[in-house]
């Protein structure tokens, strides 16, 4: 038990109660009929002194209760009872046989001062002391115990917490990890089967698309697995997948960028940005007619980072907007407090708005 306030408190209340009594003893054998005004100033030194002098025995028996909370931490109740009585009725016994020789030094005992010189271990004076010290101890210690209890339940219930947290942090970098390993093969089997089909109808353009491909998924695939990345790394594996999209669509699919640069260095789950401009090839410009154009775009707003990914395809379907990839954005979002929010505009194509907190890689 760390040496706080609360004992020094406990025993300064003892020394108050001890002085207060003191005082009170002082008064009724002080002459009749003098006034309180000087009665107390006359008898105040003595109170003092005793105070003082009490305070300084009980030391030795605060220590002896604070060692023994400390040496029978995590031990059986039983232990800490049989420790704190052993430590008060050491207390106790010292005590009562220093505060007659105490008060004899300071001469402020006279009925007993002829018998200083003569040491007696046992004497119901001195018995009368240490019985005083039994109880101011007893008290000290079973307010102390009882405090000590309450910090170890505290503490078992933060560990406890704490342990249920981890726990709780364990299983959704988990749930994370799983969802990208759904993300994953769902963007190279899409990208697969158009290359496949590709490479039916042209073979040329199939090879450019394979040649591309091989490419991406070299400088990307190791970002994959890792659970954050910057935004400078999420846009240039969504360009590089853009540009997997531009063999097979030829001139139907332009991209624009509209980031600033000081933004490159935001944190985001990866693989996020990837999705929404997949999805946006793949729902939105894929099925209309000559293609169209894939923007990126991201802003600071306070503390919090905004994406958006836009197309002017052929906007968003009744009912639609619930596949694996958007379910799997969602989820990931909702553990790290951001939200996703897709709407189609009214001058055609769908807008996918991106609000993540801002926070930035470590440089």
């Amino acid at each position: 038990m760390a040496l706080d306030a609360l004992p020094l408190g406990l025993l300064l209340l003892v020394g108050l109660a001890i002085g207060i009594d003191d005082l009170a003893q002082q008064l009724r054998l002080s002459p009749r009929g003098q006034p309180l005004s000087q009665a107390v100033p006359a008898v105040l030194g003595d109170v003092l002194v005793r105070v003082a002098l009490d305070l300084l025995l009980l030391l030795p028996m605060l220590g002896l209760v604070l060692a023994a909370l400390r040496s029978t931490a995590g031990r059986q109740p039983a232990w800490r009872a049989a420790a704190l009585a052993a430590a008060v009725l050491t207390g106790a016994l010292f005590y009562g046989q220093w505060m007659e020789p105490g008060l004899c030094l300071l001469d402020r005992l006279p009925a007993v001062r002829t018998r200083c010189e003569a040491w007696q271990w046992l004497s119901w004076t001195r018995a009368g002391y240490a019985a005083q010290a039994l109880v101011w101890g007893g008290l000290i210690a079973l307010l102390l115990a009882w405090d000590q209890r309450a910090r170890d339940t505290a503490s078992a219930l933060h560990h406890a917490r704490m342990r249920r947290l981890q726990a709780e942090r364990d299983e959704d970098e988990a749930r994370l990890v799983s969802l990208q390993a759904q993300i994953e093969p769902h963007f190279l089997f899409n990208t697969l089967a158009h290359l496949l089909r590709l490479h039916e109808v042209n073979p040329a353009k199939g090879l450019a698309m394979l040649r591309s491909l091989a490419a991406y998924v070299q400088s990307t695939l190791p970002e994959m697995r890792a659970r954050r990345a910057t935004l400078r790394r999420e846009l240039a594996a969504t360009l590089a997948y853009a540009e997997v999209q531009q063999v097979r669509m030829g001139e139907g699919l332009a991209v624009t960028v509209d980031i600033p640069d000081e933004l490159l260095d935001a944190e985001l789950p990866t693989m996020m940005l990837l999705t929404l401009a997949e999805n946006a090839i793949k729902h939105g410009l894929s099925p209309r007619p000559g293609g169209g154009t894939l923007r990126l775009e991201a802003r600071a707003d306070g503390r919090w980072l905004k994406l958006a990914v836009v197309d002017d395809g052929v906007g968003l379907k009744l009912g639609a907007g619930g596949g694996r990839g958007l379910a799997n954005t969602r989820s990931r979002l909702a553990a790290v407090q951001g939200e996703l929010d897709i709407v189609n505009q009214p001058s055609g194509g769908v807008r996918a708005s991106l609000w993540l907190p801002l926070t930035w890689a470590a440089r």
